[in-house]
């Protein structure tokens, strides 16, 4: 039931961001209100658990085996908060300064899912993985350290995404 209600929530996105777009919109397309994360998203792992301490044996081998070049790809990546993570996969001409409206949209979208984020966030007060277990050495220390779930990268490449493929 969470998924169809998120997922719900992602196709009004998908449907209402283009025609909210054109007309110059309030920044977001969503209230406070017309989504609760609480509603739609399952609590994160239990600290202790199985799935946490499996999370963090993810992490600690994805730290081992990074390259150089994977971990400045990924400390770029953790910086860039708009379409541009999509320049690469659509291309030379996805240039949001060349495209104004475009970039407007994807800010319309940036706006309406980090508020949904940030709610979510402010909900579960998960912690970072670095603070669970101090021997982590992320690419980047959040100001937040209590912010880890659920995912504002994941969540703004999807939603992102799925207004760039409609």
């Amino acid at each position: 039931m969470r998924a169809v209600r998120l997922l719900a929530a992602v196709s009004l996105l998908v449907v209402v961001a283009p025609a909210m777009a054109a007309k110059d919109k309030p920044a977001s397309l969503l209230a406070t209100a017309d989504l609760d994360p609480v509603l739609v998203l399952p609590p994160p792992p239990l600290p202790g658990s199985a799935q946490a301490t499996a999370d963090l044996a993810e992490l600690h081998a994805v730290e081992r085996l990074r390259t150089p070049t994977e971990q400045a790809a990924a400390e770029l990546e953790g910086e860039t908060k708009n379409a541009t993570i999509f320049a690469d996969v659509l291309g030379p001409r996805f240039d949001l300064a060349t495209l104004p409206a475009t970039a407007r949209l994807m800010a319309m979208v940036r706006a309406t899912e980090k508020a949904v984020v940030d709610r979510g966030k402010d909900e579960f007060r998960r912690p970072r993985p670095y603070m669970v277990d101090p021997t982590l050495t992320p690419c980047k220390r959040n100001e937040d350290p209590l912010s880890s779930y659920p995912s504002g990268h994941t969540t703004m490449a999807f939603s992102m995404a799925a207004v760039l493929a409609r």
